[in-house]
């Protein structure tokens, strides 16, 4: 699986998360969106073989100007045909991916916090679900077999909450993985991590078994067939206390 290690994370891994986190309605730190911008106009602006008139510009234009023009001529670094600048660039771009990292893992618990009226709202409709006596081992025929119209149009809208859980769980994951945010590989060499202490009241005592994370190349867990029986299957066991940490 993938552990955190900040290493190894890119400057598109903590995009990501910030635009996942937008279609929540959370908008960057002010720091964090800064910080992808320096990032993406360094490339463009220090490596690029500069031309200007240097008339047009101000002093400290005219300074930049000479830095820029003598870094992308200068001779190359450790034979490897890399510029001065590119070679400072990098060195930048590098630290502030380093600097993004700590301020996204700082700013956490506000896009948690951001994303809990999403889930509060669909892990609503699974509490209900669970109420109406709908079960993670139920099927649709078990539903009209209840003989209750509210049970079946509770069933019907099930899948759409569940894709809602589904994109939270996900970036909730990345959160770990990306950001090494808790909880990270509860069950050592193990080849998933369990999230469910994520997804529910820490006053149920459920720290795991319900909520889990694969790698790509994973077996399927034979305690739930779907996503769908995962949720409900947290859902019952919390008994209503569903809550995103």
């Amino acid at each position: 699986m993938a552990r955190f290690d900040p290493r190894f994370v890119r400057i598109n891994d903590l995009r990501d998360i910030v635009d996942s986190a937008q279609a929540y309605g959370i908008k960057p730190d002010p720091a964090v969106a800064h910080g992808l911008k320096v990032h993406d106009m360094i490339h463009d602006r220090a490596v690029t073989a500069p031309t200007a008139r240097i008339l047009d510009l101000s002093e400290d234009q005219a300074i930049e100007h000479t830095i820029r023009l003598a870094g992308t001529y200068a001779s190359s670094i450790q034979g490897g045909g890399q510029s001065a600048v590119q070679f400072a660039s990098q060195r930048v771009q590098d630290q502030i991916t380093s600097e993004l990292l700590e301020a996204l893992a700082a700013d956490a618990p506000r896009i948690i916090k951001g994303m809990r009226p999403t889930f509060d709202a669909a892990a609503a409709h699974l509490i209900d679900a669970t109420k109406a006596g709908i079960t993670a081992r139920s099927t649709a025929q078990d539903v009209l077999d209840l003989e209750d119209g509210s049970a079946a149009a509770i069933w019907n809208d099930l899948p759409g909450h569940v894709r809602t859980l589904q994109g939270i769980r996900s970036l909730r994951a990345r959160l770990s993985t990306t950001l090494g945010i808790a909880p990270q590989d509860l069950y050592g060499l193990d080849p998933y991590v369990d999230y469910t202490a994520c997804f529910v009241h820490p006053d149920t005592g459920i720290t795991q078994g319900f909520i889990i994370v694969y790698p790509n190349n994973a077996a399927g867990r034979s305690d739930f067939a779907s996503p769908l029986a995962e949720w409900l299957a947290l859902a019952a066991a919390a008994n209503g206390k569903m809550q995103l940490n």
